[in-house]
């Protein structure tokens, strides 16, 4: 919405259009409730440790082409990345990560934006790892930087549910970058597991643009 407020701002037509925005997003949006919201909380952590490498190796399981999400590899690729400022944040329910996003602050066209760059939740818990995005949309406190857009790009199942969000899909034509995924089989692996969408689990963090 702030960023239909910031590109046309002439004769008040941003404050119009940012509020005819948000009524659309939020008559296409649901909340996302837990069965158990006072025993949750969301943490944010400073490294990587075992909780959180298990979220990440747990959610790889469900996937057979995907890289090796270790601690040794996400403290390499966001930790320790000279690419810009990462935050890692879990949801914790009845004492238990459940939940876990690596963000980043970014800029897109411009604009202040929040940039989901990995994900990953236990077994059978979707709606840990929707409740924790809708906190880091409606709150930017719970990250510490303000932001006008939250980004998120993959390959997962789990993408398709954040419409219960207001996420909206780029179309391809006004997408800032396009990334197109291109494999080849060897001997030791079958060429059909390779065509099927939903063997694979690709995240921003995957590509080496961002």
């Amino acid at each position: 919405v702030k960023i239909f407020q910031q590109k046309f701002r002439l004769f008040g037509i941003g404050r119009i259009l940012g509020f005819t925005v948000d009524l659309v997003l939020n008559s296409v949006s649901r909340s996302v409730s837990l069965e158990d919201e006072e025993d949750c909380s969301i943490e944010r952590f400073t490294e990587v440790n075992e909780s959180i490498e298990c979220v990440f190796q747990e959610y790889s399981k469900s996937f057979s082409n995907h890289i090796i999400r270790d601690s040794a590899w996400l403290e390499w690729r966001y930790m320790r990345s000279a690419r810009g400022r990462h935050q890692i944040l879990g949801l914790r329910e009845s004492g238990q990560l459940t939940a876990v996003v690596i963000l980043k602050e970014e800029r897109v066209m411009g604009n202040p934006s929040c940039v989901v760059m990995d994900f990953a939740y236990t077994n059978g818990k979707m709606n840990s790892l929707l409740y924790l995005l809708q906190n880091i949309c409606r709150n930017p406190k719970v990250i510490g930087f303000n932001y006008n857009l939250v980004y998120i790009s993959g390959l997962s199942p789990v993408l398709s549910n954040l419409r219960r969000l207001g996420f909206v899909r780029i179309p391809k034509f006004a997408n800032p970058r396009v990334l197109n995924l291109v494999t080849r089989s060897s001997n030791k692996m079958p060429e059909e597991g390779l065509a099927q969408k939903d063997n694979w689990l690709v995240t921003l963090g995957d590509w080496d643009v961002f």
